[in-house]
């Protein structure tokens, strides 16, 4: 008989369950290669576009049209004044674009979340605009394996601490998992939660950060299947 209580799994979306920033990096590379006649070297180019896009970050959140926002008033600041192609309209659509593309969910996601969901409660907890983010959320087929789906401007150590409490989660017992230490590992640590490293090659840069796990919570997989044995190796019984 099993006894082993259910937990709480707190699962990023942005690949972690899918693909997401090379979308993104596909567009700045379209962008980078058409500002060519800037006669700027393309690292300058992306310095700049890095430098405007924390700017528009701090104003609108996170997602696609902040980039298109970016890509625009990078555009405007380095292109010689009488370019006419490409049009500022198409520079805006780099970015919107991604908006419509299909969602594909990374490898041993579904199967993995059918077994999670079995025996542990699931919510997806992603940050930026949320009609972007909602409507991910509802073309990916899995939305039904979660309980609820959270969408939040920012993840911090607030966020971690206000979702266990307007969930009436115990933290002992949750755990978070992502790809981006940034967001999902060290404020949730912070916030006195488990957490689940699952890094993805091409999480973006402005994710990356130092691990803040003195006490060695932390657990990384290489894989998003892997997480059941992570879970299930770390029981609580029942009482």
């Amino acid at each position: 008989m099993n006894t082993a209580k259910r937990q709480t799994l707190l699962i990023d979306a942005d690949d972690t369950l899918w693909e997401n920033n090379i979308y993104f990096e596909q567009a700045i590379a379209q962008f980078i290669e058409h500002a060519a006649p800037s006669m700027l070297p393309a690292d300058e180019i992306r310095r700049r576009l890095d430098e405007e896009e924390r700017r528009m970050l701090t104003l609108h959140g996170y997602g696609s049209r902040t980039l298109s926002m970016a890509l625009q008033r990078t555009w405007q600041a380095v292109i010689p004044e009488g370019h006419v192609a490409p049009s500022l309209a198409d520079i805006e659509r780099l970015a919107l674009a991604i908006l419509d593309l299909e969602i594909e969910i990374l490898p041993g996601v579904a199967d993995t979340l059918v077994n999670l969901a079995g025996d542990h409660d699931l919510y997806l907890v992603t940050k930026g605009n949320l009609a972007e983010q909602q409507a991910k959320i509802d073309r990916s087929g899995i939305a039904d394996k979660f309980l609820a789906a959270i969408v939040v401007d920012d993840k911090t150590v607030d966020t971690y601490h206000d979702t266990v409490h307007q969930h009436r989660l115990d933290p002992a017992m949750t755990w978070m998992i992502g790809n981006s230490i940034r967001s999902d590992i060290n404020p949730a640590i912070g916030a006195g939660l488990r957490a689940i490293f699952v890094p993805h090659p091409d999480t973006w840069h402005m994710e990356h950060e130092e691990l803040a796990d003195p006490d060695g919570i932390c657990i990384t997989v290489d894989r998003f299947d892997q997480i059941p044995g992570v879970i299930n190796g770390h029981p609580f019984e029942a009482t």
